[in-house]
């Protein structure tokens, strides 16, 4: 569930393309940017919505127009931005795939066309320590060393870029990405699972928040970014957040009540739920309890045990042979 809450906010805050252009002017290396027009970014993953790549849910999909493009090729580079917020060891993998998968859609829709387009594959990672995982696919090759270094010439060369979260200050995501929309939703992806309180944080990013919320659509980021921190942070942290809220604003305050209710509201439903399951879950113990007690007497404190962490399908099970069984044994044999 919490993953999916980063990745909502990431999908979020990167879906206009001068947040996206932005991001890829601090990521993409120098030699890069300069083959790009990143002024001209367009949203891609619609043109993908029947193919495989789509269901495999990349994050951003987008195309950049090229300065020059190749003799008989696409106009235009396409760049995957894949958010993360636990190291992938199969992740190389994963992104050749989806690399091959838009190559492929290009190969159906120009079938007189040899030339492929250029696919620039992204991570954006925030997990709890430094990204491990390997970034080539030669690396998640098997066999020695040596074998695997006298074949990848026959193997493909792929590796991705990658934007750790967890090796960067806060100092270096401001200095480096120039929006301040991006540079909100990365510190927010920085300490938004952090075990340190968020409090002291919220009051830094206060002015930023402000001038965030002060452009036209400001309004639904500030929604965006409350009910992030509402949902990824403890309650306990919530009454720093309600205080962040009313210092943004009176509408920022009642989005704030709303949410946290709203939130209160599905936790309770949950419990109730929960709480349900297990009373149910206990009486059915307590009626099996008495079963045995009259077929064979006493119980055991070890079979006592044994059903009251029971499962479900065990006390099924159980129940349904209780009328044939000679014995605790045979009753609780697998």
């Amino acid at each position: 569930m919490t993953d999916q809450l980063h990745n909502n906010l990431v999908r979020f805050f990167l879906r206009r393309p001068e947040q996206i252009s932005a991001f890829l002017r601090a990521v993409l290396p120098a030699a890069v940017q300069a083959e790009l027009n990143l002024v001209v970014v367009r949203d891609a993953a619609e043109n993908f919505v029947d193919d495989n790549l789509s269901s495999r849910e990349a994050d951003i999909l987008c195309t950049v127009e090229l300065h020059e493009p190749h003799s008989g090729g696409e106009a235009v580079a396409y760049v995957l931005i894949e958010h993360q917020s636990q190291a992938d060891p199969a992740m190389a993998y994963r992104l050749f795939r989806y690399v091959a998968d838009i190559w492929s859609r290009h190969k159906r829709d120009e079938a007189g066309s040899v030339v492929l387009p250029p696919v620039i594959p992204v991570v954006l990672f925030h997990g709890e320590r430094p990204w491990h995982a390997s970034r080539d696919v030669c690396g998640l090759v098997g066999g020695s060393r040596a074998l695997v270094r006298a074949l990848s010439p026959h193997m493909p060369g792929f590796s991705y870029l990658l934007e750790d979260l967890t090796i960067e200050s806060d100092e270096d995501i401001i200095r480096r990405f120039g929006d301040k929309k991006v540079q909100l939703m990365l510190l927010l992806l920085r300490h938004g699972r952090s075990p340190e309180p968020i409090g002291p944080k919220l009051h830094e990013w206060l002015n930023l928040m402000r001038r965030v919320r002060s452009t036209p659509d400001g309004r639904q980021y500030s929604r965006a970014v409350l009910e992030y921190l509402y949902s990824v942070r403890e309650r306990a942290e919530w009454r720093n957040i309600d205080e962040v809220a009313s210092l943004l604003g009176p509408e920022e305050r009642k989005i704030a009540v709303t949410i946290a209710e709203t939130l209160r509201a599905e936790g309770r439903a949950e419990g109730e739920v929960r709480g349900r399951a297990e009373g149910e879950v206990k009486g059915r113990v307590a009626t099996l309890c008495k079963l045995l007690k009259l077929k064979f007497g006493d119980v055991s404190e070890q079979a006592l045990e044994r059903l009251e962490h029971a499962s479900p399908a065990e006390l099924d099970l159980w129940t349904g042979r209780i009328l044939e069984a000679k014995s605790l044994e045979e009753l609780f044999q697998a």
